[in-house]
């Protein structure tokens, strides 16, 4: 085979719990702000902790109540028309599925997310656009470094990145499961990297639900040769 796909199941321990209240860590962040937008805090208290589960909300917050690609006021009332506003990931999903609110979505105008597709770096005129609002969020907390550094980035992905990407899987793959690879790279030949692709059980899952090609242990076991093919097709 040119390619073998191995699923990879997360390991015990790796989910990530949010500790801390979102409500909090924005008034925190809210308290060195000037007078004009003090009263974004105050709407960040009419909210209780449950709203903040929200993505768009939460980001709304973080960002200032503005889109990230061009920097103009959001409307608070419109936030949940998903004709007008969308949450993209700044490292396209095509690349790497990294769902982290905190290094990877940001809050922005629906058509700008449309038109940015599976392009990176973003786009040259909205970095030129926006890079006073990033710095802006930046220096005051509301942006960590590691999302500054991916909406700012202006080089496309290496071969470096990518692999990266990939060894990133790698970390969460058990040993069993490398040995097994191992042996199959060696049976068959070829570099492990190259042959062998590691997939997310997470991503097969996630996959599987959209299709709505649903599993039932209990009938048969056909779900097996479904989990087979799905993996191919998220590998690929």
């Amino acid at each position: 085979p040119d390619r073998i796909f191995v699923e990879v199941t997360r390991s015990k321990g790796k989910k990530n719990d949010r500790k801390s209240s979102r409500k909090q860590a924005l008034l925190n962040l809210y308290k060195g702000c000037t007078r004009d937008e003090k009263y974004l805090a105050e709407e960040i208290e009419g909210h209780s902790d449950q709203d903040f589960r929200a993505k768009k909300l939460y980001l709304y917050y973080r960002q200032k109540g503005r889109c990230m690609y061009s920097g103009e006021p959001i409307a608070l009332e419109d936030l949940f028309n998903d004709n007008k506003y969308d949450i993209d990931h700044i490292y396209p999903r095509h690349f790497v599925k990294d769902d982290s609110i905190e290094n990877n979505l940001v809050l922005v105008k629906a058509e700008l997310n449309r038109d940015k597709t599976d392009e990176y770096p973003i786009k040259a005129d909205i970095r030129k656009k926006c890079i006073g609002l990033w710095k802006s969020l930046h220096e005051g907390k509301f942006i960590n470094d590691e999302k500054y550094h991916r909406l700012t980035r202006n080089t496309p992905f290496t071969d470096k990145d990518l692999s990266g990407f990939i060894n990133r899987q790698l970390v969460e793959t058990g040993q069993g499961t490398k040995a097994v690879a191992e042996l199959l790279t060696q049976v068959f030949g070829g570099k492990a990297n190259d042959r062998v692709i590691y997939v997310k059980a997470g991503n097969v899952s996630e996959i599987r639900k959209k299709i709505e090609f649903f599993k039932c242990r209990s009938l048969n076991d056909f779900h097996h040769a479904h989990d087979a093919y799905l993996n191919i097709v998220v590998g690929n």
